[in-house]
């Protein structure tokens, strides 16, 4: 676990923040999630084996966009809890592919029980395994087959970080993002793949300013 003393400390906690920081230090309320299904188009310059690198690579043009997903509470069971940055964020970490055990029909207007099991588990996992070190947001990806390009993507992340609205604003983003990636050659993925498995790279915090949630009019600049 990193020192919480060596990281940049950027602000208080505002009130409701607070709420919602005491309320994941005692288990209460883990976070907040919002799942999305993205169906890419085949494409002769990408293989279905690229998609690990597609999605890495949107990632990091999210993160690059809203940084406020570098922010972690600190102290959170305390009145003074106060907000710092991580220094860089490790994709291998925060990502995670699942494949689902059957595809998903989209026309079947009944229950998806491998997502409703997927965001149990991650609705009962809070932020405080590596604390320090990992981002308070996770983004799972559960892939329809191995051989698909289509996929539910679950943005889960802490409430002090974004409000309901937040999810929705990654999501575009993340849709943009994709839509970007997927046009670019395939040689400009090449640094997101180490031997077909992305599990080193890392996205470095810049200066910038932070606000209290993801927000529609953010750009690179900060949050507003």
């Amino acid at each position: 676990m990193s020192s919480m003393k060596q990281l940049k400390k950027l602000r208080p906690l505002g009130k409701l923040e607070q709420v919602s920081a005491c309320c994941h230090h005692l288990g209460y309320f883990n976070n907040v999630g919002l799942s999305a299904h993205y169906r890419l188009p085949r494409s002769s310059s990408f293989a279905v084996s690229d998609l690990r690198k597609l999605v890495y690579a949107a990632a990091g043009d999210v993160i690059s966009k809203h940084p406020v997903l570098f922010a972690i509470p600190a102290n959170e069971d305390i009145p003074n809890a106060y907000f710092v940055s991580l220094p860089s964020i490790d994709l291998g970490q925060s990502v995670k592919f699942l494949i689902r055990s059957k595809p998903l029909n989209i026309l079947d207007e009944g229950e998806d029980e491998e997502l409703d099991a997927v965001l149990e588990d991650q609705h009962n996992t809070n932020f405080k395994n590596d604390y320090g070190t990992v981002p308070f947001w996770r983004l799972i990806i559960l892939q329809d087959t191995e051989e698909d390009m289509s996929f539910t993507a679950s943005f889960i992340y802490h409430h002090a970080i974004g409000d309901g609205f937040s999810g929705l604003v990654f999501h575009n983003t993340f849709l943009d993002s994709l839509e970007t990636v997927s046009s670019s050659p395939i040689s400009s993925l090449q640094k997101y793949s180490s031997y077909g498995l992305v599990n080193t790279l890392r996205i470095l915090a810049q200066p910038t300013t932070y606000g209290p949630v993801l927000s529609k009019h953010q750009k690179g600049s900060g949050i507003t």
